[in-house]
């Protein structure tokens, strides 16, 4: 029988995030539901219109699903929706 051991290391955040909290809890409304489609896993934070609207600003595809997404989309997604007054 073979064995390795390995070490894993948690991402450190870059220093652009103004609220780490909220791209956390934001990434986990992200992934609630397993293939589905980022829109509608955020639909009950934001109506599906706005949320389209904002995702094509950022230029993210509408239809691209939380896996899909790079760190940096996620910050800036984030960051957009942190501006807005219900958040």
């Amino acid at each position: 029988m073979d064995s390795a051991v390995i070490q894993l290391l948690p991402r450190v955040l870059p220093n652009n995030v103004s609220n780490p909290a909220f791209l956390s809890t934001l990434i986990s409304w992200g992934f609630a539901n397993r293939r589905k489609m980022l829109r509608n896993n955020l639909k009950n934070c934001l109506d599906s219109d706005r949320l389209s609207q904002i995702l094509t600003q950022l230029e993210i595809n509408p239809l691209a699903r939380a896996e899909d997404l790079s760190l940096s989309q996620w910050i800036d997604l984030a960051e957009k929706l942190g501006q807005l007054p219900k958040f």
